[in-house]
């Protein structure tokens, strides 16, 4: 048999692989890569087999595996990288806009509200009082808020942030320490230091004053100056409200009845007073309208009697 074919030949071959389905030609050829023999020199043998195993490695399925994750993980870091720039881009927008927002506390007519602040200081706010602070600023290099009314302090201790708090009248500026703040625009402005130290400064007349434990400043709304106190009774009037009590000193009938005013937001009808000297020194309950004036009817002997928002007293 000749190792060549005629044309005749050639022609019929190529008529037969014309007609064979593709998955039997695929299954013959197979059959002969794998147990063909072939009349080769051991040379050619090599070589053959050298390509037959270059050829499976590459169309192996590990090879076709790694090659669809490859082309995966290209795909999805192409999609990754913009849509990760968009949202850290979103992600600094929103906190920027979360920094720049003030958070508010505030209390109405008897409520009284305990706020602990991120750095742990303490604030206890009295009735119709505020404090406000911006996130950002607050946890930056110093501690900064806003504050109207009143409110005890008990500021965490921090020697590397300032603790600043800024009212209508005053600016006070800690490291950490204990103490009680009254800034209310319609009256003046007091602070009362229970523990440690503290820097106050007049917003309106620039006097700056160091306060040590006890102390109380008083600032007057007319000019802005600044009146430094040490007394044996400051504590307990200043912080008399934490204890939910009036604390009065001395204090002319009229000035009893302005103070119940202010805090329960009564009117009073009365047809009776006492003579100027007869003052009244002690504590009325803050949350208890009816309790503080029965104390008024055992002191002043008289008879107080509640219809709606108006008290009348009568001897």
């Amino acid at each position: 048999m000749s190792d060549s074919l005629s044309v005749e030949e050639l022609s019929q071959f190529r008529s037969w692989l014309a007609s064979m389905p593709d998955d039997d030609l695929e299954r013959i050829l197979a059959k002969e890569w794998q147990d063909g023999s072939f009349n080769l020199s051991q040379k050619d043998k090599e070589r053959l087999s050298q390509l037959k195993e270059r050829i499976m490695d590459q169309c192996s399925p590990k090879r076709r595996i790694q090659g669809i994750v490859a082309t995966f993980f290209k795909i999805a870091a192409l999609i990754a990288i913009p849509v990760l720039c968009y949202t850290t881009w979103h992600w600094r927008s929103y906190s920027k806009q979360l920094a720049d927002q003030s958070i508010v506390f505030s209390t109405q007519k008897g409520e009284r509200s305990t706020i602990s602040l991120p750095d742990g200081t303490l604030v206890i706010l009295n009735e119709l009082s505020s404090l406000s602070y911006s996130p950002g600023i607050f946890n930056s290099k110093s501690r900064q808020l806003d504050f109207e009314g009143e409110a005890f302090f008990q500021v965490a201790k921090d020697s590397l942030r300032p603790f600043t708090v800024k009212s209508a009248g005053l600016r006070v500026t800690v490291l950490g320490t204990q103490f009680n703040l009254m800034d209310r625009v319609s009256e003046n402005a007091e602070l009362f230091l229970k523990d440690g130290k503290v820097m106050v400064f007049s917003i309106l007349s620039s006097q700056s004053a160091e306060l040590s434990k006890g102390d109380r400043a008083i600032l007057s709304r007319n000019d802005g100056q600044l009146t430094i106190l040490r007394s044996t009774n400051a504590e307990q009037e200043s912080l008399a409200w934490l204890d939910h009590n009036i604390v009065l000193k001395k204090a002319s009938f009229v000035e009893v009845l302005d103070r119940i005013t202010k805090h329960y937001g009564v009117t009073f009808e009365a047809n009776w007073e006492p003579a100027e000297d007869d003052t009244f020194t002690g504590t009325l309950p803050s949350d208890d309208l009816e309790g503080a004036l029965s104390i008024l009817e055992i002191v002043y002997h008289i008879r107080a009697s509640i219809s709606g928002r108006t008290v009348r007293i009568s001897k």
